[in-house]
């Protein structure tokens, strides 16, 4: 093991370690967009396979060819309908923020098609990138805006990406709204699905080996790929722990 003692993992890009596949595709509908071909892509995965820093590397990406990117999260219980939309609105700026006002407390076809104005005279300047985070949170006025968005960008040049936990919304005792509007979705044609699943045990080892500036012992990737099951979340904090707690030595 190459780790000297009391070294400290460093911050690295976690999640990028084995998603070459799901960048590629990230950065294509993007480019799709750009073309004005606008979409919907759902990015969803187990909490900490690393969904959002996928959108955060798109968001460098963006930054080259200056699209704005806007983010809107979902919350747990927010009384709010359409949170994050109006969250997104909100960081435009001074416009965005009036525009916001406006539609709080507003009715539901009037929030749909002013959503609809709004991202189109984004995206009429320049090519616009709207991100939804924690869709499992969400409630179903926003599920269904998003629904309704989907429809009608196909010619404009938007990218609208939202991220969720699948484990969320299957429960057959309390359905989610997402869960349906999603397979509508799917059956109509109108999204695009970038699945996150567990890093292979190379791209493990490929990740400690960046944490630790060196090449790891099998015998610690192996301990940390049974602790983890390939999460990347997880492989940095036992990885991190291990090396706090100098048990990292152990497994030299």
């Amino acid at each position: 093991m190459l780790t000297p003692r009391g070294r400290t993992a460093k911050r690295i890009h976690l999640s990028m370690v084995g998603r070459e596949r799901e960048l590629q595709a990230f950065q294509s509908l993007l480019s799709q967009a750009i073309s004005g071909h606008g979409s919907v892509v759902f990015i969803y995965g187990e909490a900490g396979i690393g969904k959002t820093r996928l959108v955060e590397e798109l968001g460098r990406f963006c930054e080259m060819t200056g699209s704005p990117v806007l983010i809107g999260h979902c919350l747990p219980g927010a009384p709010m309908p359409y949170l994050p939309f109006l969250e997104a609105m909100r960081e435009e700026g001074k416009d965005g923020a009036e525009r916001c006002r406006e539609l709080c407390g507003a009715p539901p076809d009037k929030v749909m098609f002013e959503m609809l104005d709004w991202i189109r005279s984004i995206s009429g300047r320049s090519p616009l990138v709207l991100v939804l985070e924690d869709l499992h949170w969400a409630d179903s006025a926003t599920v269904q805006l998003l629904h309704f968005l989907s429809r009608n960008l196909e010619r404009d040049r938007v990218l609208l990406a939202a991220t969720f936990r699948p484990e969320e919304i299957g429960s057959e005792e309390s359905p989610h709204p997402l869960a349906e509007v999603l397979r509508v979705m799917r059956r109509e044609g109108r999204c695009k699905e970038i699945d996150l699943r567990l890093l292979k045990e190379g791209d493990v080892e490929l990740l400690i080996n960046h944490m630790v500036s060196g090449r790891s012992h099998h015998s610690f990737v192996d301990t940390v790929m049974k602790e983890t099951e390939g999460n990347p979340l997880f492989v940095i904090e036992t990885v991190n722990l291990l090396l706090q707690t100098k048990e990292l030595e152990k497994l030299d």
